[in-house]
């Protein structure tokens, strides 16, 4: 997948252009929330966001997605952004479905 990260061999003034590598675990994005409500002030959410690439015809494994408190649903590139109530989480699916339709997939 296509990512802006360096390789950790990479010298410090590496330029900044998308690269591609395999296997790759890192998150695209750190996301800090202000998540105070009124009563309790100063209190944030940090947000790691993913994105993976699967096979579809290999299926889900949804009991591992229930059983870990979050859903699973597959769309296409189209409609993912719509799909978040944060304008902040939309550009975030923007710019994973920029990195993975980059990388060819």
């Amino acid at each position: 997948m296509a990512t802006r990260a360096p390789a950790a061999s990479a010298a410090a003034d590496v330029e900044d252009v998308p690269r591609t590598y395999e296997g790759i675990t890192e998150p695209i994005v750190a996301q800090i929330r202000d998540v105070s409500d009124g009563i309790r002030s100063g209190e944030v959410k940090i947000i790691w966001w993913f994105v993976a690439r699967i096979d579809e015809d290999e299926g889900r494994n949804e009991e591992c997605a229930e059983k870990d408190g979050y859903g699973v649903e597959l769309c296409g590139y189209e409609e993912v952004a719509g799909k978040w109530k944060y304008r902040l989480d939309r550009e975030v699916v923007r710019l994973a479905v920029d990195v993975v339709a980059g990388s060819g997939y």
